[in-house]
């Protein structure tokens, strides 16, 4: 008995391909979220051995103790003299 290929019976759509690649991105983004949790959880366990002695070592500088980069001197001086010599039109 001869066999006949029936393409009309069961057709494929022209999206048959996105939802294998749509799956396959799926799957590394989540891949790629638990290699950074894994990573970022052997950060903290390595900083949380290295606590101790970086707490020991030295007291860290209070926030306002802090010194502003030199260029943002240089631009409130820049802009100082620019309304020495430009004062705003009121």
């Amino acid at each position: 008995m001869p066999q006949f290929i029936r393409h009309h019976v069961n057709p494929v759509g022209h999206s048959a391909w996105a939802i294998p690649i749509l799956g396959g991105i799926l799957a590394g983004l989540l891949l790629a979220l638990i290699a950074n949790y894994l990573k970022e959880s052997r950060w903290v366990a390595s900083a949380m051995k290295a606590a101790p002695v970086a707490s020991i070592a030295a007291d860290p500088m209070p926030a306002t103790d802090f010194r502003k980069p030199v260029r943002y001197e240089a631009v409130i001086a820049n802009w100082r003299q620019y309304r020495s010599a430009n004062p705003p039109a009121e």
